[in-house]
């Protein structure tokens, strides 16, 4: 199992980032990394689908599913399929800023040589593109707070 932590700091209220983080149409807007994206809002909040996550030239199509769903507060999706991953985001806040952390917990059948790949290549491309997708979450949640 690999983990990587990301953590951002937004200017923006709790809601703000919600708005963005909360809604599913977001994902593939947001994350480089996420393509033929197709979900369905769950009655409790939350949504279930598919998506194919591209790591380097590594295409892996998984299922998805909302675990826990906790508005402004905590979120947790997990994937099962060629990858099995759970994403946690924890929200923070003092009212006018948000604390965004995302945990990104995944394995992966590697063979041998596939796990120094990964320790040497896509370990590296994942953690860029986690960058990537919380600065877009950033910049977005910027935008609404300024409408």
């Amino acid at each position: 199992m690999c983990t990587i932590q990301k953590n951002i700091i937004i200017n923006v209220p709790p809601a703000d980032v919600w708005a963005v983080l909360g809604e599913a149409g977001q994902w593939s807007k947001l994350n480089p990394n996420v393509s033929d994206y197709t979900y369905t809002p769950c009655p409790d909040g939350g949504y279930e689908g598919e998506w194919n996550y591209t790591l380097g030239k590594l295409k892996l199509h998984s299922k998805i599913r909302t675990n826990i769903y906790e508005p402004m507060r905590r979120l947790v999706v997990e994937s099962c399929g060629q990858m099995k991953s759970k994403w946690i985001w924890w929200i923070e806040s003092d009212g006018e800023w948000t604390h965004l952390a995302l945990t990104v917990e995944y394995s992966a059948k590697w063979s041998g040589v596939g796990a120094v790949l990964h320790e040497l290549v896509l370990e590296y491309l994942h953690g860029e593109a986690l960058n990537i997708y919380l600065g877009n979450i950033k910049r977005k949640a910027e935008k609404i707070h300024a409408h």
